[in-house]
């Protein structure tokens, strides 16, 4: 494992056999840590939560509506 820790840096991973011959193969994994994910997770969390606690909010009121509008009409 090579950890290239940088901020603002190009980093460039150069694969070759050691004598030189062609058809390189190798394999290779990237990842990141991207500690400002986390908030915008939260962030995202509350407010789909909030939001679907609204929609239903609403619905259950169209609803009840409907039905109280029928219940006088007949």
């Amino acid at each position: 494992m090579v950890d290239l820790a940088g901020r603002g840096s190009d980093w460039t991973l150069v694969v070759l056999n050691a004598d030189g011959t062609p058809e390189v193969t190798a394999q290779v994994a990237v990842g990141a840590t991207l500690p400002v994910l986390d908030d915008v997770l939260t962030v995202l969390l509350v407010a789909g939560s909030v939001l679907l606690i609204v929609g239903a909010a609403i619905v259950a009121a169209a609803s009840h509506a409907a039905r109280r509008d029928r219940a006088q009409a007949a």
